[in-house]
């Protein structure tokens, strides 16, 4: 059985954090939580499903990218702010 899950993505290290999550798990969208603005990632996956740990960054509009972020996920935006969330390889 698969169930959707939240994330916050509130406090974690945009310069790079870990998600264990099955290696299958697909991201369905990146935004705010709209009861109280927390940016997040929804993600399907099967709770019977191994786990392994999968790596984040978040890279802000106008910053400088030295290397190559990986595989976009999604954008969401905090006031002025649009950020752009990247799965990397660990």
């Amino acid at each position: 059985m698969k169930t959707i899950h939240r994330f916050p993505l509130e406090g974690r290290d945009p310069r790079g954090f870990v998600l264990s999550l099955p290696a299958q798990a697909q991201i369905l969208h990146v935004g705010l939580r709209p009861s109280d603005g927390i940016p997040s990632v929804w993600v399907l996956f099967s709770l019977e499903a191994p786990v392994v740990n999968r790596l984040f960054v978040i890279i802000g509009t106008g910053w400088n990218i030295d290397k190559d972020p990986g595989r976009y996920v999604g954008t969401f935006m905090v006031g002025p702010m649009v950020w752009h969330l990247f799965e990397s390889v660990l």
